[in-house]
């Protein structure tokens, strides 16, 4: 078995107002799932509000956790990098809890896939 291509999501695939952050420059918002069954996320997004329900896309199910999952990251407001929260539902919803929308970092996202 091998790593799967990257999976961009396409505009529509992004939700609450969050777009991809400078598409031409940096990584668009994507997915993949390595030949581990680990899942991987990458790229910058752009535009939404972080709350609890900001959800930026959802994952299809055979790409999500068995149980909900925080990371730490890095976004920012207005040229002040500040402290972020992404979550990871079991439903697949990859929410950016808390942090700044000039643009929110999704790079360096890894899970366990659910079996």
């Amino acid at each position: 078995q091998t790593d799967e291509a990257w999976i961009v999501l396409k505009a529509a695939d992004l939700k609450n107002s969050w777009t991809h952050f400078d598409a031409g420059t940096n990584a668009r918002a994507a997915y993949r799932k390595d030949r581990f069954n680990m899942v991987h996320i990458r790229g910058l997004v752009k535009g939404g509000t972080p709350s609890a329900t900001s959800v930026v896309f959802t994952l299809p199910q055979g790409y999500r956790p068995a149980a909900a999952l925080r990371f730490p990251q890095i976004s920012d407001n207005a040229g002040t990098l500040t402290l972020a929260r992404l979550s990871v539902t079991a439903g697949g919803d990859v929410i950016a809890e808390a942090g700044a929308g000039t643009w929110f970092n999704l790079n360096g996202i890894m899970f366990q896939a659910e079996q």
